[in-house]
């Protein structure tokens, strides 16, 4: 085997693992990531205090977030996900959590609905009023959050009452007849 085919390969290579770390995306800070252990929410939610210190990521859709003097408190609805994912299955849930930063965090942005990432370390419980009983909510000193974007709607197409075959009236009546979005 010559040199340069060796330099050929190992420049191949270099540029392929290149390609590829660029391609990955990050929601939340990799050093974080690495330090984030796998807990799974049931467990932390029957028993906060026993995971204090430990650096966790969860997702899941925000309730309510409240500016306070030291930052921003948000009460999350846990939404079980894949690592690095959206969070998707809004109907299946263990429970809720609250993210703390001492960031300010605009409850105009922050609102009521969007899907985050939080990545942060456990502090302990949180006890508030939820209706009329005293919930017991994980706290999270967030390090990291990421808001989701928000997702775009498909648009739905009505076809007209006088057509009766789905094929024909797409092809005919379809997006093209109102425009594209």
């Amino acid at each position: 085997m010559n040199r340069l085919s060796i330099y050929l390969k190992a420049t191949f290579v270099i540029l392929s693992f290149v390609v590829v770390l660029g391609c990955a995306q990050y929601v939340i800070n990799p050093e974080l990531i690495k330090r984030s252990e796998p807990i799974s929410f049931k467990d932390l939610k029957r028993n906060p205090m026993g995971f204090k210190g430990k650096t966790v990521i969860l997702s899941g859709i925000i309730l309510e977030c409240r500016v306070l003097l030291d930052g921003t408190m948000c009460e999350i609805l846990q939404v079980p996900t894949k690592p690095g994912s959206r969070p998707e299955n809004v109907d299946r849930s263990e429970g809720r959590f609250m993210a703390h930063t001492h960031r300010f965090l605009d409850p105009a942005i922050y609102s009521r609905g969007r899907k985050v990432t939080v990545g942060g370390v456990v502090t302990g419980d949180h006890r508030e009023k939820l209706g009329e009983v005293e919930y017991r909510y994980p706290l999270i000193e967030a390090e990291d959050i990421y808001l989701w974007p928000p997702e775009k709607e498909a648009p739905v197409y009505v076809c007209p009452s006088w057509c009766c075959d789905s094929w024909w009236c797409y092809r005919w009546c379809g997006p093209w007849w109102w425009g594209w979005p």
